[in-house]
């Protein structure tokens, strides 16, 4: 198919591409094409595992921390403002008075 564009006519300079590279020995993968797959796979695994560790270890001390300053909270919170008494320590304390009778006229 004849190119003609702006810069020129390139109709008889049209040459292919080697389909074959010349320079195969010097890529990575020339060694092996399955081998250098299989580094790349188990090298990304590897690597995902080393990172969901350091990621899963700083994570778990975060939460103990949280968890930590929540119960410290808890404890200051229920020593420092006491409830007011439930029905139960209510009923305990009166059980201990003698009932008060009202005399009716």
């Amino acid at each position: 198919k004849p190119i003609v564009t702006t810069e020129g006519d390139f109709t008889d300079t049209v040459t292919f591409v080697p389909t074959n590279d010349p320079d195969w020995n010097s890529l990575p993968w020339s060694n092996g094409v399955v081998a250098w797959c299989m580094m790349l796979i188990f090298g990304s695994l590897v690597a995902a595992l080393i990172v969901g560790a350091i990621w899963t270890y700083f994570d778990v001390k975060r939460a103990q921390k949280t968890s930590a300053e929540a119960k410290e909270s808890e404890e200051k919170k229920d020593n420092d403002s006491p409830l007011p008494p439930s029905s139960d320590e209510l009923s305990s304390e009166n059980a201990d008075r003698p009932s008060e009778e009202v005399v009716s006229q």
